[in-house]
């Protein structure tokens, strides 16, 4: 089957199973303009219309001819008839008419020279157009899982109607992206967890809160008590005291201890509540408590305030 794009004029050779009976849209390879390319069946009604409307034109000019003439015989015949009454002699000339009346037989036969009525225009001599024709809807055709033994390539590209819209691609792209955000903030939550928040980030720098600059720790080191009981347990006791030196009572928030390893990861913390909730100007008060079930990995203790 032979076809051409309307706006390039490039002619493709297809097997007539590509386009089908119904037809399909095509689209030219070369200038990618698309058309509606009808079907075998469509092609051929529409040759049978045209063979049709040249019969019928053919039979017209045919019956053309036979048209009816202007009617002269009868006026022919009438002169002929003048011809031999003359010949025969003036007896059988008729007595001349009285003055004012007609001689009727010499008036011209007005039934006789009357025009002839047009013939009726014969239903072939109008110009018959065919009837348009009516296309159905194009219908997508899906092209076969596999081609055919012996066809032959097809040059020109077919394009489905029922594509996919480029939109739904979109979609699928930002549902993926946002299942593995969730995986990796699931993932860095569960390590923060496990190992501890690393140095470097902000989160691990506000372990204490800050506090009055009246209110003055002091833990010495030397004070900082850590063994092994016999039953294997680390046991770590915390000491030191708090001093009001400011001019006015001070409240006095509960300390936090803070045990880190090696890596300086918080492994271990506990709080310690102040005998004293207040301390007036110049007041100290002694703080202690120990804990057995420290992690052997302990190496740094940090003691400071509560955050609120």
């Amino acid at each position: 089957m032979q076809i051409a794009c309307p706006a390039c004029h490039t002619r493709y050779t297809v097997p007539d199973t590509a386009i089908g009976a119904h037809g399909r849209t095509v689209r030219c390879a070369k200038c990618r303009h698309s058309w509606y390319q009808p079907g075998h069946d469509e092609v051929v009604e529409d040759e049978l219309a045209g063979d049709e409307v040249a019969n019928r034109s053919e039979q017209t000019a045919a019956a053309q001819p036979a048209e009816a003439e202007p009617a002269a015989e009868p006026v022919a015949a009438r002169e002929k008839v003048a011809e031999t009454v003359a010949a025969d002699g003036d007896w059988h000339a008729s007595p001349p008419a009285p003055r004012g009346w007609a001689d009727h037989a010499d008036a011209p036969d007005y039934a006789d020279t009357q025009t002839p009525d047009p013939v009726a225009a014969s239903p072939v001599d109008e110009t018959v157009e065919p009837e348009p024709v009516i296309e159905d809807e194009p219908v997508a055709h899906r092209a076969p899982a596999f081609a055919a033994p012996g066809a032959e390539p097809i040059d020109a590209e077919y394009e489905d109607l029922d594509r996919p819209a480029e939109t739904s691609r979109w979609k699928r792209l930002l549902i993926i992206c946002g299942i593995l955000l969730v995986l990796a903030a699931a993932l860095i939550y569960g390590a923060v967890r496990y190992f501890g928040a690393p140095a470097w980030l902000p989160v691990g720098q506000t372990t204490f809160a800050p506090a009055s600059e009246a209110l003055v720790l002091d833990f010495p080191a030397d004070e900082q008590d850590r063994r092994e009981l016999p039953n294997g347990r680390q046991l770590f006791a915390a000491s030191g005291t708090i001093t009001n030196t400011g001019s006015r009572t001070e409240h006095v928030p509960p300390v936090l201890v803070v045990l880190r390893d090696s890596q300086e990861r918080i492994v271990y913390s506990w709080e310690m509540e102040p005998a004293q909730t207040e301390l007036g100007p110049g007041e100290s008060v002694k703080v202690s408590q120990m804990v057995t079930d420290v992690p052997r990995s302990a190496r740094i203790v940090d003691i400071g305030w509560k955050p609120s």
